[in-house]
């Protein structure tokens, strides 16, 4: 972390302390990383709970020790099978909302669903109707996600909340209207 970021951290031995402090705080971190470039070495693939399909190639390397044991490590696509889950199941939460504010509410059709950055959506409301419209959405967003079950309880499905922000400059009787998450309950 210390030789890719050198103005965050100021020593190596920082770095190594807070990632210390991280671990502790998190311990399955390291077993699920392990478990994760394991299976996707093994399968060289990865699929998400929405059934994206993620191939990988060079997930790990290894060397030939002078005793004669070989030593694993991360190759280049290691850090890429580990990124593909989270990132590749935010996605497939973020697109079944947009695909649910279509197919219920013609938000595309009617063009007001104008944009989406990261795990946000940008909306242009008319502003006489922003509260109902509004609450639509919301709700849409704010549905249990059936992709994914809870773990403990696999007829409950995870959910996660929303914030809306708004403003008037958006041309002539229209609100832009973004919503972005605010908690995951489940």
């Amino acid at each position: 972390m210390y030789r890719n970021y050198p103005d965050v951290f100021d020593s190596e031995k920082t770095a190594t302390a807070l990632q210390r402090i991280y671990l502790e705080a998190c311990p399955m971190i390291p077993r699920w990383q392990e478990e994760t470039v394991t299976r996707a070495e093994e399968e060289a693939e990865l699929r998400n709970p929405f059934a994206y399909l993620h191939r990988f190639w060079n997930v790990c390397e290894y060397s030939q020790m002078p005793d004669g044991e070989w030593k694993r490590k991360w190759g280049l696509d290691a850090k890429r099978a580990l990124a593909f889950m989270p990132q590749g199941t935010a996605a497939g939460v973020i697109k079944e909302a947009m695909l649910s504010l279509e197919a219920e509410l013609g938000m595309t059709t009617r063009g007001w669903l104008l944009l989406q950055v990261h795990d946000s959506l940008l909306f242009r409301l008319p502003s006489a109707e922003v509260d109902e419209w509004g609450a639509k959405i919301t709700e849409i967003m704010e549905r249990p996600i059936r992709a994914l079950p809870l773990p403990w309880d696999p007829s409950q499905c995870m959910t996660i909340g929303t914030e809306a922000k708004m403003g008037p400059r958006w041309g002539k009787g229209m609100t832009g209207w973004a919503t972005t998450p605010k908690e995951m309950r489940g």
